[in-house]
């Protein structure tokens, strides 16, 4: 089960499938958003060597059963791969697999949401200071 922050918006727990130059693009994308809040619970690559990427535990394919989990993100070019790989090893995860520009989108989406929030708020909040000064 995911946990709530102080904002109350729910933290999904995610694993990032692949350590390259995908990768790369969605971490430096998830630095730049404000009101990301989203844990990266593990890594997970094919490639057996590499344990710990950016103090954060990367994974087998054969230990995400190991882990709880909102999400896969798909950060490689090897997208078709990688979902028949999960497909074949744990047939119940593919209705939770995106892919690096997907996730990026959902993300996005709720930046927008909460930028329309604090809009909303200092348009309400200036509006009855306003009308409050003129007697309205």
């Amino acid at each position: 089960m995911a946990s709530i922050d102080f904002k109350g918006k729910r933290k999904r727990k995610i694993i990032i499938w692949g350590l390259g130059e995908e990768c790369g693009k969605l971490l430096d994308y998830l630095k730049l958003r404000k009101y990301w809040k989203d844990e990266i619970v593990a890594f997970c690559d094919n490639n057996g060597s590499v344990r710990e990427f950016q103090g954060i535990t990367v994974i087998k394919p054969d230990e995400l059963i190991k882990y709880e989990f909102d999400y896969i993100i798909i950060a490689t070019i090897y997208i078709k791969a990688i979902k028949s790989q999960i497909a074949e090893l744990y047939p119940q995860y593919s209705d939770f697999i995106l892919d690096r520009l997907q996730y990026q989108s959902v993300v996005y989406s709720e930046d927008q949401y909460w930028i329309r929030m604090i809009l909303i708020i200092y348009v309400s909040r200036t509006m009855g200071k306003s009308s409050q000064m003129f007697g309205m």
